[in-house]
């Protein structure tokens, strides 16, 4: 009798792994967001570049001269780091030794607050620039705004950009406006520990008539890693 209870239970109350689903799917794991914690870059840059004035040394009375197009290298760094679920806070600095007209070093220093809601690709920003040139007591600065396509680090290749503008740059009270854009590819070796490269184009355009060079275009390649 008990041997017969015994099949009786199991036949009439069967395993519950062979019970159907329930109505509700089980929970899944929630996406990584875009750009993950964060990351830093390290690039080189080759450019041209072209057009505005050369102001005179300190000091010098001399009238400032049209700036001749010449070509341009050096580097970039770039570090963005995730502060909360839906904010991040960037960092961006390109520096370019100008072969030509009185050989400037001109660097490019933008500060950036994003807002990544939803843990999409896309991302609003508010930057603050500052632009230096240095043979020249040249230093603008000014608050601008824009967005970034934020790339998916992992394994295998995912396109990044932004494009920002800024529209009230100033310099000893004259008024001038730059927009800065970029995009390329980033490429993520399998088992790689975070390490990714990163190949793109840039522009950036404006600054003011006082100001030279106004157009700085080219192409940067880097190596970077994943937080």
């Amino acid at each position: 009798m008990a041997l017969s209870g015994l099949i009786w239970a199991q036949t009439a109350c069967p395993a519950r792994a062979d019970e159907p689903p329930g109505p509700f799917p089980s929970p899944s794991p929630s996406a990584s967001p875009a750009a993950g914690n964060g990351y830093a870059v390290i690039g080189f840059n080759a450019a041209t570049t072209s057009g505005g004035q050369v102001p005179p040394a300190p000091g010098s009375t001399a009238a400032p001269l049209p700036f001749v197009s010449a070509n341009a290298g050096g580097f970039s760094a770039d570090l963005l780091g995730r502060i909360s679920e839906n904010y991040l806070a960037g960092l961006k600095f390109d520096d370019y030794a100008v072969r030509g007209n009185d050989n400037p070093f001109v660097s490019y220093a933008q500060g950036i607050l994003f807002y990544n809601p939803h843990s999409s690709s896309l991302a609003l920003g508010v930057s603050y620039l500052a632009l230096q040139r240095s043979t020249s007591n040249v230093s603008i600065n000014g608050i601008g705004f824009g967005a970034a396509l934020l790339p998916r680090l992992r394994s295998g290749t995912s396109i990044y950009g932004s494009a920002f503008l800024y529209p009230g740059l100033n310099f000893r009270g004259m008024k001038s406006s730059l927009t800065s854009l970029e995009g390329g590819l980033i490429f993520s070796p399998p088992r790689r520990g975070g390490l990714f490269f990163r190949a793109g184009g840039f522009l950036k355009n404006g600054g003011g008539s006082s100001f030279s060079p106004n157009s700085v275009s080219g192409f940067s390649a880097g190596v970077g890693s994943a937080f």
